[in-house]
Order: structure tokens, then C-alpha cells, then sequence
């Protein structure tokens, strides 16, 4: 599911994103998507949030 998210992300022309993450398995995601080069992306960010929340906790 997010590596059809970031593909929708890059064929709108966007080049720089962040990926919000929290949980116990933040780390998966994180080593999922390593620098996000495959996708063709400029730079992707990862940051990982505590707790629940939503975007404008993020």
C-alpha cells in the first residue's frame, strides 16, 4: 500500500516528501523504503511520531 501512495506521489511531479511513522514497527517502514531513490524521488524524509494523533500532530 505505500509504495503505491509514493508512486501516486512521484507521477504527480512531486520529488520531496516525509513519511510520518509511529508504532513498534516504525522501523519496518523506514528500512522498507530506504532513500526512496527507486522511486526517482529527490529525498524522502522519515519521522516517527509518539502516541496517536493525527496530520496536525505529525
Amino acid at each position: 500500500m505505500i509504495f503505491y501512495l509514493i508512486q501516486a506521489l512521484v507521477d504527480a511531479g512531486i520529488r520531496e516528501i516525509i513519511v510520518v511513522t509511529g508504532g513498534q514497527n516504525a522501523g519496518d517502514f523506514l528500512r522498507l523504503r530506504a532513500t526512496g531513490k527507486d522511486f526517482g524521488l529527490h529525498r524522502i524524509h522519515h519521522t516517527y511520531q509518539e502516541g496517536e494523533g493525527d496530520i496536525a500532530d505529525a
